[in-house]
């Protein structure tokens, strides 16, 4: 019969083909195809040097389309020399119609990190909002932190294989810091100001016709500006890799960006930017 699997390997070697392997390849392409419709609509997407990463609502919804669910089974507090702590936590991904584990998973998250050691501090102060120092991150939102990692890597240890036909890094965002492939984590050098034209910018929407990447070395340190051009042959620019990255993405999906711009003498800087 068309599509059954006629030759299978011996019992002997202990593993056998038991599903079509087209049927497996072309319900994946399926999920994520409607996955990658869900997630290019979201306002703020996390992108890393250039590559997108799913958080962990991303995931459940990946999970949703083959009725498996995430939840913690430990979390524990943890301790460790020099006075890092925080929490361990652990969790399985499981098939909702049976109950059956299909994925298990631990993560931690430890004060010794950028994000979870100290936070800034805001007051305000004759109407405007002033750092007044840093404060210590609590320790319920590590917990919170932990647990977020595990149940998203319990899913990802079963459904990576699908975000990757989407076109998605593998890996879960919330275990990122941004600066895996030795890149500097902290906000893309912005272009020098001049004097504005237009403070608040205009709005215009296309399909980018090109999408250029320019890198170069000042003062400040090195930069990376991308350059999109419009059909009618009109240049904007910006030095935000998430705005490059999405005009990447369109470009490359033939879809139409929305972009804000303010003219800044001959220069116009893109200020916003999102998918149409």
């Amino acid at each position: 019969m068309e599509g059954d699997i006629v030759a299978t390997v011996p019992h002997e070697f202990g593993l056998a083909v038991t599903t079509d392997p087209n049927r497996v390849l072309a319900e994946a392409h399926r999920a994520a195809r409607a996955l990658k419709d869900v997630v290019s609509k979201k306002e703020k997407p996390v992108i890393m040097n250039g590559e997108q990463y799913l958080e962990f609502e991303d995931w459940q919804t990946l999970a949703k389309f083959y009725n498996v669910t995430a939840k913690v089974t430990e979390t524990k507090y943890v301790e460790f020399p020099g006075g890092v702590r925080g929490y361990e936590a652990k969790a399985v991904a499981f098939h909702g119609p049976t109950g059956i584990d299909v994925s298990a998973a631990e993560s931690m998250c430890l004060n010794d990190e950028d994000k979870w050691s100290t936070r800034a501090k805001y007051e305000y102060q004759n109407g405007k909002r002033v750092k007044v120092g840093e404060v210590t991150v609590p320790l319920f939102q590590l917990k919170s932190m932990a647990q977020t990692r595990a149940c998203a890597k319990a899913l990802r240890n079963c459904l990576a294989w699908v975000v990757v036909l989407a076109g998605y890094k593998p890996s879960v965002a919330e275990e990122m810091t941004g600066d895996e492939s030795g890149e500097s984590s902290k906000p893309p050098i912005k272009e020098p100001q001049k004097k504005k034209a237009n403070a608040e910018g205009n709005t215009v929407t296309f399909v980018p016709e090109t999408v250029s990447v320019k890198e170069g070395k000042g003062n400040n340190g090195p930069w990376t500006k991308y350059g999109v051009k419009s059909p009618d042959g009109e240049w904007f620019g910006t030095f935000d890799k998430t705005f490059g990255a999405l005009a990447q993405e369109a470009k490359a999906a033939d879809r139409a960006v929305v972009v804000g711009f303010e003219i800044d003498g001959k220069y116009k800087n893109i200020v916003r930017l999102t998918l149409a």
